[in-house]
């Protein structure tokens, strides 16, 4: 194994080394490959679930894979949260990084392929992936440019969205350890969930 490269399984159990990225944590192989290949399973049966358009469909998987395996700092200082009003302590800097990229990659695919979705006209996977990222911009009250806010905006207003939040409002369990990690990262200004069961 070189230097720089992190040490990885893969489904065999061989070593194999990919580089090293700024994160040095093991990453487990065959947990991407399998969700890969059922994303593709996926998509040969379901026509529309990456566009049609060949650089649309790169572009696309590129940025669906960039999402998948990337943005840690907003993962991890702004989790999960749909019934959550937050101000953060503060925004950090790594935060501030993952936010500028964060807009430049939608922007460069609404600007390229024509809006109102990262791909073009039609709703594909690709957006799906940031969906997550845009309840927490509503969440945490992310600070965006106007173009990244408006289609954080558009997401959260697909009826798909709407039913998915409507049911996480409902729930009334709670988890303490997600709870504690939210109260760390902000101070609770809305609690619109359900009260615990």
């Amino acid at each position: 194994m070189t230097s720089g490269a992190m040490p990885l399984r893969d489904s065999s159990r061989r070593s194999a080394a990919l580089p090293r990225g700024r994160e040095r944590s093991r990453v487990w192989l065959p947990m991407r490959v399998r969700y890969n290949q059922r994303m593709n399973i996926f998509a040969e049966r379901h026509p529309g679930v990456w566009p049609a358009d060949p650089q649309a469909r790169a572009w696309a998987r590129c940025a669906a894979a960039e999402m998948h395996s990337g943005f840690g700092v907003l993962r991890n200082e702004c989790s999960m949260t749909v019934g959550l009003r937050l101000e953060l302590h503060r925004v950090s800097d790594g935060l501030r990084s993952e936010l500028a990229r964060l807009e430049e990659l939608w922007g460069e695919g609404l600007a390229r392929f024509g809006g109102p979705f990262l791909a073009g006209a039609a709703f594909t996977a690709v957006d799906a992936f940031f969906v997550p990222v845009a309840f927490r911009v509503r969440s945490y009250g992310l600070p965006l440019g106007t173009v990244a806010a408006a289609y954080a905006q558009r997401l959260l207003e697909l009826p798909s969205t709407r039913d998915w939040e409507a049911a996480a409002l409902r729930e009334p369990w709670r988890e303490p350890g997600h709870d504690a990690e939210i109260l760390a990262a902000g101070r609770v200004i809305e609690d619109r969930r359900a009260p615990a069961g």
